[in-house]
Order: C-alpha cells, then sequence, then structure tokens
C-alpha cells in the first residue's frame, strides 16, 4: 500500500501577513517559536517565505504538514481525493520517503565592521546550513519527534534533497496522529519551497 502527499497539488498558496506562525493551507503552516521571530509569505505555487527578526534566543523554525489521524472511524479510507486520499491510512506505514527542492538565503545578523582578513576568514569557517526533517507521532499525552537519519543540505538556490524515515512500528500504532517537520536552523533569511512530496509505504 501506497499513500502520497504533493505539495504541488496546491495550486496557489495565499499570501499571509507576518506573524510567528502561519497558516498555509488546511495542511501546511510554517512557524517559528512564539515570540522569537515573524514569517510571512507571498502568494505562489509553491511555498515563498520571507523569514525575520528571528532573535538568537529562538529554539526552532519549521514548516509543517499534516498527513493523517485516527478517528472512531477511519480517515481517508476508500474516500476523497487528490493529496487528501487515504488520510488515515498513513499511520499503517512503515518508511516514509521524502523528497524537496528547496532554496534558503539566509540574511546575516548585522554586527560592527571588520578588517577585511576577518571576514574573510568568517565566510571561510562558516559551517554549512542543514535542515533535518522529522514525522511527529502524536500520542496519548504528548509526542514524540523522529528524525531522519541523514541532515538536508540547504543552498542558496534551488536543489533536490531527500530523507527516509522509518518510526517504530509499536510507536506507529499507539499514535493518533501523524505529521511530517521540516526543521530549519533558526535565522532570518528568504525559503521558496517548489516540491514537496512525502511517500508512505505500508
Amino acid at each position: 500500500m501506497l499513500v502520497n502527499f504533493d505539495l504541488r497539488e496546491t495550486k496557489c498558496f495565499p499570501a499571509c501577513r507576518a506573524a510567528d506562525h502561519i497558516r498555509l493551507s488546511r495542511r501546511v503552516h510554517a512557524a517559528v517559536e512564539p515570540d522569537q521571530g515573524q514569517i510571512s509569505a507571498r502568494r505562489s505555487a509553491g511555498l515563498d517565505l520571507q523569514i525575520r527578526a528571528v532573535t538568537a534566543a529562538a529554539q526552532w523554525l519549521e514548516v509543517g504538514i499534516k498527513l493523517g489521524a485516527r478517528t472512531g472511524r477511519r480517515l481517508g479510507r476508500g474516500s476523497g481525493q487528490g493529496s487528501d486520499r487515504g488520510a488515515g491510512d498513513w499511520l499503517d506505514c512503515s518508511r516514509f520517503y521524502c523528497r524537496l527542492q528547496l532554496a534558503l538565503q539566509p540574511i546575516a545578523p548585522a554586527k560592527a565592521a571588520a578588517p577585511p582578513e576577518a571576514e574573510a576568514a568568517d565566510c571561510s569557517e562558516a559551517p554549512p546550513l542543514e535542515a533535518r526533517l522529522a514525522l511527529r507521532l502524536h500520542q496519548e499525552g504528548g509526542f514524540t519527534d523522529i528524525f531522519a537519519a541523514t541532515a538536508l543540505a540547504l543552498q542558496p538556490g534551488l536543489s533536490w534533497v531527500s530523507a527516509e524515515i522509518a518510526p517504530p512500528v509499536a510507536m506507529l500504532e499507539q499514535a493518533h496522529a501523524l505529521d511530517l517537520h521540516l526543521f530549519l536552523p533558526p535565522g532570518s533569511g528568504d525559503l521558496q519551497i517548489s516540491d514537496f512530496a512525502v511517500t508512505g509505504v505500508a
């Protein structure tokens, strides 16, 4: 059994005013730790986010996708169309494959002027930016994040990245809802996601 989510099935995402949590569609949101920054969005066929005023104290910055949930009646089995088809069947999957095309242009915080040789040293020593994908399993009393084993390299221009997540089956059986979270390095910048596909395999 396969179930799929495809960001491109939403033909156009709306513009959103700056806030620390913005809802981009019924299933997709972007957020930064409350009161530690703001995110806005331009109207676009993909996600086009402007992340501003992120403080040094911010612990997390994310794009989240609701995949599925259980209720008294299994959601989505044999009903619905498009990205909603089989929504409840996500919790019957054992492996999750993710593929994204994204770009991040960070905005460096303002700092006092430094000699040219010091600026060159800062650039050469700057570590590459990385994001992490995690499945969030909602259980009674809280949630658990299961991270992909490999980080995703972030580039200023659009590039393809992928990851696989295989949560413990026992934890999936205890979960009542499942989300996917793309955790980004907290900081100001511009983020574009033109493609985000998730496939769950039973």
